[in-house]
């Protein structure tokens, strides 16, 4: 869903905040140790002697602090919460806006491949999968164009630059972490309809609405990050990618174009162009390129992504593929890891230990 208000009953945090006197006559002797730990006091108030119980100390600390035992505190903490929880059920709840925006989920499909890669936690993948499987299913009218907006069982709206642009986004990480050719397919259409609809011949950018909406007197082109990144931004980066992964020069080139034009404005706001600026960094630092190839890739490209590098192009294929970066590397029965630098290919490695040692020496 897309939201859930901050306030209710016309008065923000009310669901969520407490007065000293509510936990007082809730919690009884146990309120002064409580308050301890939720930091009942000038740290937690928050206005109009309202309180957000936050914690400052893990729970070991507090125990060893307050001379208690673990496992004894741990049984208050449990007590408490379903305590206040209890209470807190019986106050009206904030408005729930129950529709289902495509950038906001496709956004959360980056976010937990993202997660799952730092902590192995499969249900994050899952998670990603199946938002993934939600905008092919839900999110597509009947020409495969992406749609905005999803409320009771019904999609609506024409997409806009940002729903095609974070979609893009999050199927090439969902290819990246299960190498299932898909998301690459489905990726490759949106983005011929991305520039179809959206891709502005004059400025070389792209607009914010659809050539499918009704005319506007004035299309508007979005180049700076806000709450969000900019969509211009993030398509250039996608161009980026797709080009590595297919080899196509014309999508660098445009890619390269687009952030070389807008970063000389940079220097005025640079929080305003942080993708930009990400994607900069990568287009003036050596382009390196890992590609991983044979039956277990992904497994393999799980165990490299475990270290963050963000100026590393890392992918693989677990099966014969056409695409460029792919093509004629894969050998049955056989682990292949390519590195390549500036486009210059050194023999495979066969071990995760290898290639580690080789770009810790670039």
């Amino acid at each position: 869903y897309s939201a859930l208000d901050a306030d209710s009953e016309g008065v923000e945090g009310k669901f969520y905040v407490w007065t000293e006197t509510e936990l007082k006559s809730l919690l009884g002797n146990d309120f002064d140790l409580f308050a301890n730990y939720y930091n009942v006091n000038p740290t937690g108030h928050w206005e109009d002697g309202n309180y957000v119980l936050m914690k400052t100390m893990t729970d070991e600390e507090f125990a060893i602090k307050n001379h208690l035992e673990l496992p004894h505190l741990e049984l208050l903490v449990e007590k408490w919460n379903a305590l206040l929880l209890h209470y807190r059920n019986k106050r009206i709840s904030p408005q729930l806006d129950d529709k289902t925006l495509t950038s906001w989920n496709a956004m959360m499909i980056t976010g937990y491949v993202h997660a799952w890669n730092a902590t192995d936690k499969d249900e994050y993948l899952n998670s990603a999968k199946q938002i993934g499987q939600f905008i092919i299913d839900k999110m597509l009218d009947k020409e495969g164009n992406l749609l905005h907006t999803y409320k009771a069982n019904k999609s609506s709206v024409n997409g806009h630059l940002d729903d095609y642009a974070f979609t893009v986004r999050a199927f090439l990480d969902l290819y990246g972490a299960t190498l299932n050719e898909f998301w690459i397919v489905n990726t490759l259409e949106l983005m011929k309809l991305a520039d179809a609809y959206f891709f502005n011949t004059e400025t070389g950018l792209y607009f914010f609405t659809s050539s499918q909406d009704d005319p506007l007197f004035n299309r508007a082109t979005d180049i700076h990050d806000n709450v969000l990144p900019s969509g211009n931004a993030m398509m250039a980066k996608n161009l980026h990618e797709i080009s590595l992964l297919t080899g196509d020069p014309e999508l660098q080139y445009k890619a390269v174009k687009m952030t070389t034009d807008i970063v000389s404005s940079a220097s005025a706001y640079p929080s305003g162009y942080t993708t930009w600026l990400n994607l900069l960094l990568q287009f003036k630092q050596k382009n390196i390129e890992v590609v991983v190839t044979g039956e277990h890739a992904e497994k393999v490209l799980h165990k490299i992504r475990k270290h963050f590098q963000p100026n590393i192009y890392v992918t693989g294929c677990n099966h014969p593929s056409d695409y460029s970066i792919f093509k004629d590397r894969f050998i049955e029965n056989q682990l292949n890891i390519y590195l390549c630098v500036d486009g210059a290919c050194r023999l495979p490695f066969h071990s995760v230990e290898e290639l580690t040692y080789e770009l810790k020496q670039l």
